[in-house]
This record gives C-alpha cells, sequence and structure tokens, in this order.
C-alpha cells in the first residue's frame, strides 16, 4: 500500500470503525457481568458473582473482542510501516500544499484598528 491522501482516509476510517467494534464489545461484556449488581463501585467490587451463563456470555464476547482487537493492531501496524517506508519529501509536499491558506491570512489587509470600551466608555490607548 502506498501512501496517498486518498487511501489513508479509508484506511483511518476502517481503524476507527475497528476501535468502535472493539469499544463496543468491551460495553457489552461489562453490562454482561455487572448489569444486575448495584451502580457505582459497589457494582464492581459486590459480592454478587455472575451465573454461569453470563460467564459463558462474557467468555464469547471476549473471544470477539480478541479478534477484533487484533485485527485493529494488524491495521496500525500496517499503517505504521505504510508511514514509515514514506520519503519525508511526501510529508514536506503535504505542509507545502496547506502553507497558502495559512498566508494569504497573514497578506490580507490588516484589519481595522478597534476602540476598546468598558462599561460603555471609550479607552485611550
Amino acid at each position: 500500500m502506498l501512501f496517498a491522501t486518498s487511501n489513508t482516509k479509508s484506511v483511518i476510517d476502517e481503524m476507527i470503525t475497528l476501535h468502535t467494534e472493539c469499544y463496543d464489545i468491551y460495553l457489552k461484556i461489562y453490562a454482561t457481568l455487572f448489569a444486575e449488581n448495584r451502580g457505582g463501585l459497589m457494582g464492581v467490587f459486590g459480592s454478587k458473582k455472575a451465573s454461569a451463563s453470563d460467564l459463558k456470555l462474557a467468555q464469547n464476547s471476549y473471544e470477539e473482542l480478541l479478534n477484533a482487537s487484533d485485527a485493529l493492531l494488524k491495521r496500525l501496524r500496517a499503517f505504521e510501516s505504510v508511514l514509515l517506508a514514506t520519503p519525508q519529501t511526501k510529508f514536506d509536499e503535504l505542509m507545502v500544499a496547506s502553507e497558502p491558506m495559512t498566508v494569504a491570512a497573514e497578506t490580507a489587509a490588516p484589519a481595522p484598528e478597534q476602540k476598546l470600551y468598558f462599561r460603555g466608555e471609550l479607552i485611550e490607548g
């Protein structure tokens, strides 16, 4: 995969999707194990234990989490290797391409001097 701004957006979108999937699975595990317990810290450290069926559901979800996490890590490593293999000149070109926007703002006509007021009175400065 070569570095290009067009495919970078799709790769980042895919990483965001995988991260969201991991988070959703984690929430599913948490809800399975702690949903019926009291809220707050007592819900996490309470004495009520999860049932065998809840543990089985959580274990299945954990396997899904591992798969999604592995897919995310694989995508991150691939993207990292592409970025590391990209010559610095490519990044410099991107920086130069974005500079005219900032230079144009600096070369624009100066704003008219604004008068300063305090509680309706003009401040001489």
